[in-house]
């Protein structure tokens, strides 16, 4: 079963990380802090290898080693286990367990993390412009994955 849903998260992830972009979105945005991105890994997170060149297959085998497996999501309960995947790549880990630990279920867990889009939006002119796009991701989340 965790190979199932790993399979379900990363399909999912790489859709948004990428906006669906089947080369990978390569892009160097001058206001990301992570610096050159592909597939959604960023150079600065990244620097032992060139994600720049990075295959779709080679992107899945980083997310599994450096999220799935080292963050052990698959010892959670799906759908948890893809939310916790989720928000360990973005916004990253110290958030994901801070939410894990402090929600009940997947919809608070879910609903502090649109909080904290919102909260990071409203600090920032340069995250204004990621906010829909965070906030779809929870909502698309949200439909696909909880039953609800």
């Amino acid at each position: 079963m965790a190979d199932e849903d790993f399979n379900k998260i990363i399909d999912f992830t790489i859709f948004h990380e990428t906006s669906g972009d089947p080369n990978g979105a390569p892009h160097k945005d001058p206001s990301d802090p992570g610096g050159s991105t592909r597939w959604g890994l960023a150079q600065r997170y990244n620097a032992d290898i060139d994600v720049m060149t990075m295959t779709r297959e080679q992107a899945i085998a980083r997310y599994r080693s450096k999220y799935w497996d080292y963050y052990a999501c698959a010892q959670l309960d799906w759908p948890l286990s893809g939310a916790f995947f989720e928000s360990c790549v973005n916004p990253g880990v110290n958030y994901a367990r801070a939410w894990r630990s402090s929600s009940r279920n997947i919809h608070e867990f879910l609903l502090l993390r649109a909080e904290h889009y919102r909260e990071r939006a409203e600090s920032s002119a340069n995250r204004l412009k990621y906010f829909h796009g965070w906030i779809d991701r929870v909502l698309d989340f949200f439909v696909k994955f909880t039953g609800d």
